[in-house]
């Protein structure tokens, strides 16, 4: 849901923090706040100045972590990670340097593979540095959605049964979805078996949360990061190519980009297992959306009417269309 100037934005406490940061750390705002994105969940409102365009992005508390995770993850290494300039725990706010234009806008009129294999790239490789950092994320509060866990967290789901129906699933396919526990923990159980360490995981990567800029890549909105299998973030990735890009899991393009960021994890498993890996991930992704969103119907005071109810039913419809 895009917004454009809006003079409620004028009032709100985070926008006049945000002015009154910038105005006194060397910053001239030109002009009125400009609200770009509004969401049920978060807000993004971006304010011209003499030093670029600086966004402030406002989350729910269940996805407040976010500026903290950007600042530490920059910690261990700065690169593809959104440049954070101040953060307000008491509005669940922060502000961050413009990071460009989303990848997926300059791909739908200057198609680059080497952009998606380079975000690919990026995206492994933030991973695996994160590989000696768990306990550290898991202590800053990112969720712990690996495999061990994800069982327990599939039937949390399934007993949320109000929410289901309000989704659109019927009582008969929540039983369904039931019925098929032991088929959705065996699948847990193999992925597992390849060993392929579980690490921090986007949850929701794809090339509208890559920005461009100058040929730099970011990537942003961590807000639903979680620990969990790597492999996912490949799956939602290549899912939305599909969606996006006309892509076809036969396509070439589509098989490279998968080849591009598995060789990465070379070190862990030889490429067909990882290959294997991988389509284990892909059956299993539904219920990780399933999860994601779900995440974002326990927000506080969430509108229940927001346009995207059904994305829950339809993601466990695909897994039971799949597993069923």
């Amino acid at each position: 849901m895009l917004k454009g100037t809006d003079p409620n934005v004028m009032n709100q406490p985070s926008t006049l923090w945000s002015q009154n940061y910038l105005s006194t750390n060397g910053y001239t705002i030109k002009g009125l706040p400009e609200l770009i994105r509004a969401m049920p969940w978060s807000r993004v409102t971006r304010f011209s100045t003499s030093k670029g365009f600086i966004y402030l992005k406002e989350m729910a508390s269940l996805f407040s972590l976010e500026p903290i995770l950007i600042k530490t993850l920059a910690k261990w290494n700065g690169e593809s990670i959104p440049s954070v300039i101040a953060i307000n725990n008491d509005l669940n706010c922060f502000l961050m340097e413009d990071a460009g234009i989303q990848l997926s806008k300059k791909l739908k009129t200057d198609f680059q593979m080497d952009l998606l294999a380079r975000a690919l790239t990026l995206c492994a490789n933030r991973q695996q540095k994160a590989l000696s950092h768990i306990d550290t994320l898991l202590s800053l509060g990112v969720p712990d959605w690996r495999l061990a866990k994800l069982p327990d967290l599939y039937l949390t789901l399934l007993n949320q049964e109000a929410i289901l129906q309000a989704e659109g699933l019927m009582a008969a396919e929540i039983k369904a979805l039931h019925t098929l526990y032991q088929r959705f923990s065996a699948l847990c159980d193999r992925l597992s078996r390849y060993k392929i360490p579980e690490t921090l995981e986007h949850t929701d990567f794809h090339d509208s949360n890559i920005f461009i800029k100058d040929g730099y890549l970011t990537i942003g909105d961590w807000g639903d990061a979680v620990i969990s299998h790597p492999f996912f973030s490949l799956a939602s990735y290549l899912d939305s190519a599909t969606r996006y890009h006309a892509l076809k899991e036969s396509d070439e393009r589509y098989i490279a980009l998968q080849t591009i960021y598995l060789d990465t994890w070379l070190a862990f498993a030889p490429r067909d297992h990882l290959i294997e890996a991988f389509h284990l991930a892909k059956r299993l992704r539904p219920c990780q959306v399933a999860l994601s969103f779900m995440r974002v119907k326990m927000c506080p005071n969430l509108d229940s009417s927001f346009c995207f109810t059904g994305y829950i039913a339809g993601a466990l419809q695909d897994f039971m269309a799949t597993e069923g």
